[in-house]
């Protein structure tokens, strides 16, 4: 699961209830941060430990992070 998260999205419910849901059933999950740092997401107060520990991305590197993915996924994918 990809996420986007935002200081705004953090305050709806039913984002975090689908982060949730995804890490129930144990999705791999990978977080983009906008408007954020890794450092403001990991003080923040009432958030699951399991969301502090994800990837955390920061919005200007997606690029970077899905050209490592596709690597990973063509290495597994070949053997």
């Amino acid at each position: 699961m990809l996420v986007l998260l935002t200081p705004w999205a953090l305050d709806r419910a039913y984002v975090l209830m689908e982060i949730g849901a995804a890490w129930s059933r144990r999705l791999p999950i990978a977080v983009i941060l906008h408007g954020m740092t890794p450092g403001d997401l990991q003080t923040r107060a009432n958030l699951p430990v399991y969301l502090k520990q994800r990837n955390l991305i920061d919005i200007n590197e997606i690029d970077r992070y899905l050209e490592e993915l596709s690597v990973r996924i063509k290495a597994t994918l070949a053997t």
